[in-house]
């Protein structure tokens, strides 16, 4: 893999709802819209219209009965996914600091019955607390949810409009001291992983689960932070990285994380390849 990756999986939304979604906002009270938008994100999810590749492994990774976490929950796809992959048994949990998107994701646990969810209204990071969250909007008027990010990241260039919220932030180490056997833990805020995953020492040590982390070297950037640090931290516990080829259906090692340019990578831990022999190339 010799040229940078770059990887979205996020599907174009059509002229037509986008217009729904324009007047809807428009029209429904917050907790009505935020169930409308449950309602639409859970059959995205379902009909895969809506999906990261990644979810392939959990499967494989995720024990019944075991613990999963996803970090930057947003409107629940790995959510959902982590809960059927634990079983009825198992335990999921659930970050997401931003208050309208965080209803959402509620709205859809409750919806699709998710009852080994617990949620958690919060951020991570490496300390506790508040801080800024900065949310740009879309042309409908809504928050883009997606891109939601804390307000310390430097970016180069504004987005455009966006409005701002204080939300908490919590360390991993003190929200899953009384978590059982973590399994698989997945990363996707934009930039502050490095910074989560430094609350979260305790837990690495102690679990060593496999970790799928989003990896925008600019997003890194905007908080002091290089792929090659995210690298360096990871691999100083055992951490190895590596990249799933969807066309195929196996993972293939990274040499460094100096190719990526915004992918999702898989850190497997020392015992990571028994629990993915079958789809390692």
């Amino acid at each position: 893999m010799a040229t940078p990756l770059e990887e979205n999986p996020s599907r174009k939304t059509s002229r037509s709802r986008e217009a729904a979604k324009w007047l809807l906002w428009r029209i429904l009270p917050r907790r009505t819209y935020q169930k409308v938008l449950a309602r639409s994100k859970a059959q995205d999810f379902e009909s895969r219209a809506f999906r990261e590749p990644e979810l392939d492994l959990l499967p494989l990774v995720a024990r019944e009965g075991g613990t999963a976490v996803d970090v930057g929950a947003n409107h629940g796809m790995w959510t959902r996914a982590m809960s059927r992959a634990v079983g009825d048994t198992g335990h999921v949990i659930a970050f997401e600091p931003v208050p309208f998107t965080f209803g959402t994701l509620e709205a859809l646990v409750d919806r699709l019955s998710l009852d080994n969810v617990e949620l958690v209204n919060a951020g991570c990071s490496d300390h506790g607390g508040t801080s800024e969250f900065v949310i740009p909007k879309q042309d409908t008027g809504a928050t883009d949810d997606l891109q939601a990010h804390l307000a310390d990241r430097r970016d180069p260039e504004p987005d455009g409009p966006a409005e701002s919220v204080r939300c908490e932030l919590v360390r991993l180490d003190d929200a899953l001291e009384e978590a059982d056997h973590i399994d698989v833990m997945k990363l996707d805020i934009e930039g502050a992983e490095l910074d989560a995953l430094k609350g979260g020492v305790r837990t690495l040590e102690r679990h060593h689960p496999v970790l799928i982390t989003e990896v925008d070297a600019g997003f890194l950037g905007g908080f002091g932070h290089s792929t090659d640090e995210l690298e360096g931290f990871l691999r100083s516990f055992g951490y190895s990285p590596w990249h799933y080829r969807a066309d195929d259906g196996t993972l293939e090692p990274l040499e460094s994380l100096a190719m990526i340019k915004h992918a999702n990578v898989v850190f497997l831990p020392g015992n990571g390849r028994e629990r993915l022999s079958e789809v390692i190339a």
